[in-house]
C-alpha cells in the first residue's frame, strides 16, 4: 500500500523535526567541550559560545534577508525577522558599538523602522503574509525562542537572581540546581500551556465533528 500524500508530508516534517533536535543536541554537547577545552574563557566576554551566538545570529539575518529576495507575499516579514536578527546582533556587540558610536548598539534600531516602513507599503501582503506565518511550525518555533530568550535566559542571567537565590555562597551544586530547577520549573509551565493547546486543537476540534456527524 502507496503512502498518501498527507502521511509523505509528515513524514517529511517528522524528518526534519529529528534533524532539528539532533542539531540542537550537538551544539548542547559541543558547549561542554569547549568548557573542558577553554575552561572559563568559554563563556567570558566575546568568548567562544558569545562569539557562536554572533555568527548563527548573523546567518539567521543574512537568511530572512536572501529570502526577502523573492518575490513573494512574505518579503515584508522577511525583512522585519531579518532586522529583528540583525539588530540582536548589534546588541550582542554592545560593548564594541558603545566605544564606537554615541548611540552604541542602539543605532540598529533602525533596521525594524526601515522594515515597518516597507511593511505600511505592501500592508495587505504583509497581512496575508502573518495569517499565513502564524499557522505555520516556523512561528511556533520563533515563539519558543521568545520564551527561551525572555522569560529564562533574563531569570538566570541577572546577578541580583543569583544573589537572592543563592546568597553570598556559591557552591557549584547550588548554581547547578539553580539552572536546573528554573529552566525546569518554565519548561513545565510551557508544557501544561501545551495541553491546552492540544484539546483546543485536537480534541475539541474532533468532539466537535463528532457530534456534527452524530447530528
Amino acid at each position: 500500500m502507496q503512502p498518501t500524500s498527507d502521511e509523505r508530508r509528515t513524514a517529511f516534517s517528522l524528518m526534519r523535526w529529528i534533524i532539528y533536535f539532533c542539531i540542537l543536541m550537538i551544539c548542547v554537547f559541543s558547549m561542554w567541550y569547549f568548557a573542558g577545552l577553554f575552561k572559563e574563557k568559554t563563556f567570558e566576554e566575546y568568548g567562544v559560545i558569545e562569539n557562536l551566538q554572533l555568527v548563527f545570529l548573523f546567518i539567521s539575518a543574512l537568511s530572512f534577508f536572501i529570502q526577502s529576495f523573492y518575490k513573494t507575499s512574505h518579503r515584508g516579514l522577511s525583512l522585519l525577522l531579518g532586522s529583528v536578527c540583525l539588530t540582536a546582533t548589534c546588541r550582542e556587540m554592545d560593548a564594541w558599538f558603545d566605544e564606537l558610536w554615541f548611540l552604541g548598539w542602539k543605532f540598529s534600531l533602525i533596521f525594524p523602522v526601515l522594515a515597518f516602513g516597507y511593511i505600511c507599503r505592501h500592508f495587505n501582503n504583509f497581512r496575508k503574509s502573518m495569517v499565513k506565518f502564524c499557522s505555520s511550525s516556523a512561528f511556533f518555533m520563533m515563539y519558543t525562542v521568545a520564551i527561551i530568550i525572555l522569560p529564562i535566559a533574563q531569570c538566570v542571567g541577572h546577578k541580583s537572581f543569583f544573589m537572592d537565590a543563592l546568597g553570598p555562597i556559591s557552591d557549584p551544586r547550588l548554581v547547578r540546581r539553580l539552572f536546573e530547577e528554573s529552566t525546569e520549573y518554565i519548561s513545565y509551565i510551557l508544557l501544561f500551556l501545551s495541553s491546552i493547546e492540544f484539546y483546543i486543537t485536537l480534541i475539541k476540534k474532533t468532539t466537535k465533528n463528532t457530534f456534527r456527524k452524530i447530528k
